[in-house]
C-alpha cells in the first residue's frame, strides 16, 4: 500500500466524519509518512500514531519531531485522540480511568497497537507501565475483575498473566518475594491463580539484578513450575524462560 493510501486508510478510524476534513488529514499523513521513510523510521506505530497525531491538530514538523525523539505526547492531544471513533467502545468510567492515567502521565494512547479492555480502576502506577508497555508493543490486553476466587491480573492475547512490581534494595529481598509471588500466581484455585505466566517487574524500580542473577532466579522458579512462564524486566532487557 502506498503513504498515500496508507495513511488515509489509518484516517479512517479518527472520529472525523467531513470527508474533505478526512482527505486533508490523510494527506497531511502521507507527507509525514514519506518523511518517516527518508528517517528510516517507516514502521507501522510510527504511521498510526503519525495520523493519530495530525487528526489531533498537530503540525507535520511537531508530528516528525516527537515520533523522531520518541517523546510522550501531551494529555491535551491524548485526551483528543481517546475521542477518536477507534475508542469509542469504551464505556464512561474506562474512559475516566484512562484519562486519569493519561494525567498522571502513565500511558501515552498515542503510541498504543492494542485494544484494552475490562475494569481499569485501582491499577497501581507499576501495573499502568506495563499496560502501557503491552499495548504499545501491539498486544490485546483485558483487566480480569477481581471476584470471590483469586484470578490473575490480565489476560493477553488468551495468555492469564500476573504481573508483580517487585520493590526490593538486595538480591536476597528480590529473590524472597519472586518465589512468594510465584507461589502465590501459579498453584491451580483456590490455593493460588492459577497464572499461566508471571512477569516481575524489577525495571520500574531501577533495581539492581544483573542477567546471571535473572538467570538464576528464572531457572529456580521453573524448577518449582516446569508447565508456567516466567519473565522477568530488568533495566538491562526483559528475560522469560
Amino acid at each position: 500500500m502506498g503513504a498515500g493510501r496508507e495513511a488515509i486508510a489509518n484516517a479512517r478510524s479518527l472520529n472525523i466524519t467531513d470527508s474533505a476534513k478526512l482527505s486533508e488529514i490523510g494527506n497531511i499523513a502521507a507527507d509525514i509518512v514519506y518523511e518517516l521513510g527518508t528517517l528510516g523510521l517507516k514502521t507501522e506505530q510510527n504511521i498510526t500514531r503519525a495520523t493519530r497525531l495530525a487528526g489531533a491538530g498537530v503540525s507535520k514538523e511537531n508530528i516528525i519531531n516527537v515520533i523522531r525523539n520518541n517523546l510522550d505526547s501531551s494529555p491535551f492531544i491524548q485526551k483528543k485522540i481517546l475521542n477518536f471513533e477507534e475508542f469509542k467502545y469504551l464505556d464512561s468510567s474506562q474512559k475516566w480511568c484512562l484519562q486519569n492515567a493519561i494525567d498522571n502521565g502513565y500511558i501515552d494512547i498515542s503510541k498504543w497497537m492494542g485494544k484494552i479492555s475490562g475494569n481499569f480502576e485501582n491499577l497501581t502506577v507499576e501495573e499502568w507501565n506495563a499496560v502501557n508497555k503491552y499495548l504499545i508493543n501491539g498486544k490485546d490486553l483485558y483487566r480480569i475483575p477481581e471476584g470471590n476466587i483469586k484470578t490473575p491480573d490480565f489476560l493477553i492475547d488468551g495468555v492469564k498473566i500476573e504481573f508483580k512490581g517487585i520493590n526490593a534494595q538486595t538480591f536476597d529481598n528480590i529473590r524472597t518475594q519472586a518465589l512468594k509471588y510465584a507461589n502465590e500466581s501459579f498453584p491451580p484455585t483456590p490455593s493460588g491463580k492459577n497464572a499461566d505466566r508471571l512477569v516481575l517487574d524489577c525495571a520500574y524500580n531501577n533495581l539492581d539484578i544483573n542477567l546471571e542473577q535473572a538467570e538464576a532466579l528464572l531457572n529456580e522458579i521453573k524448577q518449582l513450575y516446569p508447565n508456567k512462564v516466567v519473565e522477568i524486566w530488568t533495566k538491562f532487557g526483559d528475560f522469560f524462560k
